[in-house]
Order: structure tokens, then C-alpha cells, then sequence
């Protein structure tokens, strides 16, 4: 029973992910984060094909692994989230706004000290 519902969360976690890819403001890495932890404990078989697969490999292992990213990615991913943020900050009453500002700055500074450090 454990293991089919691991199946299935980390199962419709991926393909949500996979969509991510192709709509913005829906995020691919935690879907893909979620996905493979599910997956690793459901299957084996399933973990090792999840984690050869072309998206992953683009978007979760050679950013966030093996620190592979270029710098027009770093704009992109950068420029997203800011999006995001933005959105959030219009919505929100002014002390929210501030705490989504201080909190998309801390994630500039952590991403940019992170990619900088060499594997």
C-alpha cells in the first residue's frame, strides 16, 4: 500500500513537473524534487528512469547537482521567479510585500553563492 501510493504521488508529481516546463509560473524543480523522492521509495526501477531522463538531467542534475548552468539560464531562472514574486507583491497588503521582497532577495544571494562555489 505504501509503495503504490509512493508510485502514485511521485508518478503524477513528474508529469505535473513536466508540464511546468511548458507553462509558466509552474514550478518543474520542486515537482521533480517531489517525483523523485516518491519514486526512490516506490521502485528502483523507477527512481533510475526518472533520474536518466532528458528533463531531469536538464533542469534538476546539472543545475543544482553537478552546477552546470550558464549564465542565460541563471537570467531566465532569475527573471521567473521575479515574475512570480512580482505577481505575489501585487496582491498582497504592504508588510507582505516587503517579506516577498527580502525573501526573493535571499533566494538572488543564496542561488548566485551556491553557482559560484566549483563542485
Amino acid at each position: 500500500m505504501k509503495r503504490l501510493f509512493f508510485l502514485t504521488i511521485g508518478s503524477v508529481s513528474f508529469a505535473i513537473g513536466t508540464i511546468g516546463i511548458y507553462i509558466p509560473g509552474l514550478p518543474t524543480t520542486v515537482f521533480y524534487l517531489m517525483a523523485t523522492y516518491c519514486l526512490a521509495r516506490s521502485s528502483e526501477k523507477y527512481y533510475q528512469k526518472i533520474t536518466r531522463s532528458k528533463h531531469y538531467q536538464t533542469y534538476i542534475h546539472k543545475p543544482f547537482v553537478a552546477k552546470e548552468i550558464t549564465s542565460q539560464a541563471k537570467l531566465r531562472i532569475f527573471l521567473s521567479m521575479g515574475i512570480v514574486f512580482l505577481i505575489g507583491i501585487f496582491f498582497s497588503p504592504s508588510w507582505v510585500k516587503w517579506l516577498l521582497a527580502l525573501i526573493y532577495l535571499l533566494h538572488l544571494i543564496g542561488l548566485s553563492w551556491y553557482w559560484s562555489k566549483k563542485k
